[in-house]
């Protein structure tokens, strides 16, 4: 008998469509990332301004990791199978398949890595270009206003806004120039090591238990690609050369002290609702489901999936992001970046752009006359 029932239909539908995602580490990041941190940050913006800011790096990142990580895999796959077909039809020794596995995924690494930790410095670049707005306070239109909007832009601020940009774009192309130089040297690698069938060294296949694992762990088994497929990267590797690089990148390429406290905020938390949180609930969700089904969502494994994302998109991004905005006037202030005007009323003050310079260990981070504790207690939990 035909099944007219339309929320089984639904049913089916959802499971085909979440089966890639529960199957693939990248697809299932990917989704994570969209669904836990781009939207909310593009949701839960102050400004048109803000809203293309934000666009600019978050969907990027999303593209140049996965759509770009999986680009660079079957580029390198062709790259090897071109130079060494014969033994690629013959299947590879295993010493050959472990430097494949392995090899692949440091010649993806690097260029994920520099593309997110450059990606902030083009979104500088591009929102300066375009709006004409190099402050990122000024840039959200704290409380609303538009100050200076109307009035033509001076000749000097012109001036030291284009060197800004032009230093930043310098910047893009110095730190992805050391990524391809890296991801080359690795294919080059690679190449070798699968001609003369050489085996890893003893260093990389060598097993420990740390405290917080299960089982033991080597180099090997952290990094390599599984089958040589960019789908199935592992989170270590996608922790270190994604998210700690894109904080990285963020951080360094602040533009004013407000965006540089918001971006510490965000770097706090990610580590702990994006990584450590839906792995903490998965199991009373499975076990909260367990036996459970919905017309709609379908299976326990369906709902337990999609309750991992929703919690994911609530900590990681939601918070933050709101924290962020209701403190963003007062940090503004405290920075000294907002000016009043005949009302009384405080909006952001256009200070002429200056050239970056470059981040030091000898400028403290911190007030250098508060309390260092209190200041990064307050920062987490985004006062």
């Amino acid at each position: 008998m035909l099944n007219t029932n339309p929320s089984q239909y639904a049913n089916h539908g959802l499971t085909k469509f979440l089966a890639p995602f529960q199957q693939y580490n990248a697809w299932n990041s990917s989704l994570k990332e969209f669904w836990g941190s781009n939207v909310p940050h593009l949701a839960l913006v102050a400004s048109v301004g803000e809203f293309w800011d934000q666009a600019i790096n978050q969907l990027g990142n999303n593209f140049f990791v996965f759509g770009g990580g999986l680009g660079l895999e079957k580029l390198a796959d062709v790259g090897l199978r071109l130079l060494h077909p014969e033994k690629f039809k013959q299947g590879l020794s295993s010493n050959a398949r472990e430097s494949y596995e392995l090899g692949k995924g440091f010649v993806i690494y690097p260029m994920i890595a520099s593309s997110v930790i450059a990606s902030p410095f083009l979104r500088n670049a591009i929102m300066s270009h375009t709006m004409k707005k190099d402050n990122f306070v000024e840039l959200t239109g704290v409380q609303g206003t538009r100050h200076n909007e109307s009035k033509p832009e001076t000749e000097a601020h012109k001036k030291t806004r284009l060197a800004k940009e032009k230093q930043d774009m310098l910047t893009v192309g110095k730190i992805m120039g050391v990524g391809s130089l890296l991801g080359l040297g690795a294919f080059l690698t690679t190449n070798r090591a699968i001609a003369n069938d050489l085996a890893l060294p003893a260093w990389m296949k060598k097993e420990i238990k740390p405290f917080w694992q299960k089982e033991k762990i080597s180099f090997n088994s952290l990094f390599k690609l599984p089958e040589g497929d960019y789908r199935n990267v592992q989170d270590t590797p996608l922790y270190l050369f994604w998210a700690l690089a894109a904080y990285a990148g963020l951080l360094l390429a602040s533009r004013d002290p407000v965006e540089f406290t918001e971006n510490v905020a965000k770097t706090a938390w990610f580590g702990f609702a994006f990584m450590v949180a839906p792995r903490l609930i998965e199991k009373p969700l499975e076990k909260f489901f367990a036996d459970k089904s919905n017309a709609l969502l379908g299976s326990s494994s369906n709902m337990t999936y999609i309750g991992k994302l929703a919690v994911g998109s609530v900590l990681y991004a939601g918070m933050p992001t709101v924290m962020n905005r209701v403190f963003r006037h007062s940090r503004a202030e405290k920075a000294g970046l907002l000016k009043s005007n005949a009302n009384g009323v405080s909006q952001p003050l256009v200070v002429a752009a200056q050239p970056k310079k470059p981040l030091t260990f000898t400028q403290p981070l911190y007030p250098a006359n508060g309390n260092r504790g209190f200041y990064y207690a307050s920062v987490m939990a985004g006062v």
